[in-house]
């Protein structure tokens, strides 16, 4: 009696073990049409553990990264951005430099007033230049240096009030996370009423000048710091393209070595329960049951 009770025991479970080797089976040949949009339904929905652990780790990584397209089209156009506006200030340093060299012309004590009168046109027209060029600076339709001129008083070549700006806030997404980000501020050049009202006034003595030298070279300077500062953050956010690109790419990759994992892990089941099988068989008929 109790050989045919082991016998029942062990055809019992051969028949559990087959039963699972099946459902393996079914599971395997879902397992490469696991996706985003359907990995949901392979959780909490009596599939094998290793399906519904890969199903969990797909829909986690998926979501994760699901801003991928946004992340980099940001990071993009703030790199784009960035380009413009240190090519501007670089053009600007240009003109502040060649607006130093007119000063010094000017300031020369034995030319004549007509002489230094056409030195001072020149640095107007060269200070025209400077706001036009950063009026003109347009990234997607956007002044990027939020300048606003007006045009008619301009031609006149004083610019007491002739244009207003202010500081632009940017912040750039840098990672999947919400808060990796990096602000940086874009303005216009100069900032100050100080220059535009020295230009506003009628002559220009070789004293004031002399001192006009040392205020523009000051803000040469200024402009140097500047341009390294917005070359700092854009070549900063080129690297951190690259890094999530890699970021992105590995995990796309993970999600697929994890899929190769769980075929192997089930392929491992279904070897182990095929042992099961056959010491239960071998069992069986060494002892004649």
């Amino acid at each position: 009696m109790a050989d045919l009770t082991e016998k029942m025991i062990a055809l019992s479970t051969i028949n559990a073990i087959e039963t699972e080797q099946i459902e393996i089976i079914a599971d395997m040949s879902v397992l490469d049409t696991i996706t985003g949009e359907n990995a949901h339904s392979f959780i909490n929905n009596n599939r094998l553990k290793p399906i519904e652990i890969f199903a969990t780790f797909l829909s986690q990584t998926l979501f994760r990264y699901s801003s991928y397209n946004q992340v980099i089209s940001n990071i993009n156009a703030n790199i784009n951005r960035l380009g413009i506006v240190v090519s501007t200030l670089n053009g600007l340093k240009d003109m502040v430099n060649e607006i130093r060299n007119e000063l010094t012309r000017a300031s020369d004590q034995t030319i004549t007033d007509t002489q230094r009168d056409t030195h001072f046109y020149n640095i107007k027209q060269l200070f025209k230049q400077i706001l036009l060029l950063q009026f003109h600076a347009d990234f997607n339709t956007m002044n990027l240096f939020n300048i606003n001129i007006d045009l008619r008083e301009i031609d006149i070549h004083y610019f007491t009030n002739v244009y207003t700006s202010d500081i632009f806030n940017y912040k750039a997404q840098i990672g999947f996370d919400t808060n990796s980000t990096v602000d940086y501020d874009i303005k216009c050049w100069p900032q100050d009423d100080t220059l535009k009202n020295d230009l506003s006034e009628p002559t220009l003595l070789h004293s004031k000048a002399e001192m006009l030298i040392d205020v523009f070279q000051k803000h040469e300077q200024e402009l140097s710091s500047m341009i390294t500062s917005h070359r700092g953050v854009h070549d900063f956010l080129k690297r951190q393209s690259v890094i999530i690109e890699d970021e992105y790419e590995a995990a796309m990759f993970g999600i697929e070595e994890q899929r190769s994992f769980t075929k192997e892990e089930l392929v491992a089941v279904m070897k182990n329960n095929q042992n099961r099988v056959d010491l239960l068989n071998a069992t069986v008929g060494y002892r004649g049951i």
